[in-house]
């Protein structure tokens, strides 16, 4: 997705990169069916956040690329968008440290950069 963003951002997609945004959008599906099946649940709701935060990115992406952006939507707006998917990329990271028997206490701040982890919500994306 950065890859597309930067090209968007530059006027200069090509088709190799929406076939590559596109093909990234279906493993990513793939693979959050198939953690429906294996995570526990507080990696469940975590994996979810980032499932919704990567459509809701894909959306706006190729929105922007077909020049139907809604009012409020823009480049910008999309990096934006990536940041906060980063936390929720963070959040779920450490929710699947936990689950693995790894206590907070343990994570290195190197590793988790010294963030509190906080429950992930709706409000999240």
């Amino acid at each position: 997705m950065r890859n597309f963003w930067f090209a968007l951002e530059a006027g200069a997609v090509t088709e190799e990169l929406r076939s590559d945004l596109d093909r990234a959008r279906r493993e990513h599906r793939l693979r959050n069916a198939e953690a429906q099946m294996m995570v526990p649940d507080a990696v469940l709701a975590a994996a979810q956040s980032v499932h919704r935060g990567f459509g809701d990115l894909y959306g706006l992406l190729k929105r922007l690329d077909r020049g139907i952006a809604e009012p409020g939507e823009s480049v910008d707006a999309a990096e934006e968008e990536m940041r906060r998917l980063w936390g929720a990329l963070w959040r779920m990271r450490d929710e699947t440290a936990l689950a693995q028997g790894i206590p907070r206490a343990a994570m290195s701040p190197a590793v988790s950069g010294g963030r509190t982890v906080e429950p992930v919500t709706e409000e999240d994306f």
